[in-house]
């Protein structure tokens, strides 16, 4: 639906070149000539023929595994299928490979084939926007972020609760040629939808109750900017169509309007919900998803990425007003003992 304006520059960010060890692979079907090649990327591997390796037998949910190669190895993760993935009996969630295995998918057995460590230059800043971030997998997002923040491209933002995905959001923005113009947030979760519909595509004098003026929505109010979606996942399936004609054809009409009204807006969307899972349960509609995940960016939790954790508290330390106040090393071991269920945004009665 966006498209590339031409705005002024975006400013210039000091760039680092840091050298990841990447540990790949393939994925084989076995007794099939069907395969798949790992790399940074998360693919999907299922049922659905839009997935990077696509295994035909009814067992298989449409959206099966995700995979990508990372420095501890190829991480498999079960996207919530149906009928689960199995190494030997043992139920797999999420692992990372890095030595031969087989696996299982309904009726579809894999192999697994390492490859040797292959070791990858990535330029990427060390801040991006508000994060910051030296471990492995924060190089890798400040790349991506680097890389593809500047185009109008829609995006994806997975990340669990507290891991900053507004924060990712707006930074995008900031990065972007459209930066000048007006970022917009929404948030889809628990809204009705006459109250979302009005809100997002406004509306004209009496086309409902309390409808006392023409109003313009949030994407007429985001018009060359950007129009933030948070958890998009929570919208309702009726709601999902209404948003996929807009983003299809690049214009909106307002609640009792007659005519259409064309926008150039640049979406972005995120969520806590599973939405491969979603669409598996037939909760999330699959044109919709693969309309907005033209590029997908996880935001990985506190938990995999604590040598930050020094950092981190000495920014928070100066956002607090303690700039001279440090912590020791004991402390600093306190705090990597820690469970971090709510990550860098204190979960409310979280105790670890």
């Amino acid at each position: 639906m966006a498209s590339d304006i031409a705005f002024a520059e975006a400013p210039t960010v000091a760039l680092q070149t840091h050298v990841l060890g990447l540990r790949g692979g393939r994925i084989e079907v076995v007794g099939e000539p069907a395969s798949v090649a790992v790399g940074v990327d998360p693919l999907l591997i299922g049922r659905s023929k839009r997935c990077a390796l696509v295994l035909d037998d009814p067992a298989v949910t449409k959206m099966h595994l995700e995979v990508r190669a990372t420095p501890r190895g190829v991480r498999v993760v079960d996207l919530n299928s149906t009928n689960g993935t199995f190494i030997g009996d043992a139920a797999l969630g999420e692992v990372y490979l890095n030595r031969p295995c087989t696996f299982r998918c309904g009726a579809k057995h894999l192999r697994f084939v390492p490859e040797p460590v292959r070791e990858v230059q990535i330029t990427a800043p060390e801040r991006f926007g508000g994060l910051f971030g030296r471990a492995p997998e924060m190089t890798q997002l400040f790349a991506k972020l680097q890389r593809y923040a500047p185009r109008s491209m829609s995006m994806l933002i997975q990340g669990e609760s507290g891991t900053g995905k507004e924060l990712v959001a707006h930074a995008i923005h900031e990065a972007s040629p459209r930066r000048d113009k007006r970022f917009v947030p929404v948030n889809c979760a628990g809204v009705r939808d006459n109250l979302l519909e009005s809100e997002l595509f406004g509306c004209v004098r009496g086309a409902f109750t309390g409808a006392d003026r023409n109003r313009d929505g949030l994407f007429v109010v985001a018009d060359g900017g950007t129009l933030f979606f948070d958890e998009v996942g929570e919208m309702s399936l009726a709601m999902q169509a209404t948003l996929l004609r807009v983003l299809e054809h690049g214009e909106v009409r307002p609640v009792g309007a007659a005519c259409c009204r064309k926008v150039d807006v640049r979406t972005l969307f995120a969520t806590h919900v599973d939405l491969c899972k979603a669409m598996n349960d037939g909760r999330f509609r699959e044109d919709l998803y693969y309309r907005i995940v033209e590029f997908t960016v996880e935001i990985p939790p506190l938990r995999r990425r604590l040598e930050d954790l020094p950092t981190l508290v000495d920014d928070l330390l100066v956002q607090l007003g303690y700039p001279d106040l440090t912590v020791d090393e004991a402390g600093l071991a306190a705090l990597r003992a820690r469970r971090w269920r709510g990550n860098v945004t204190r979960a409310p009665n979280s105790s670890k």
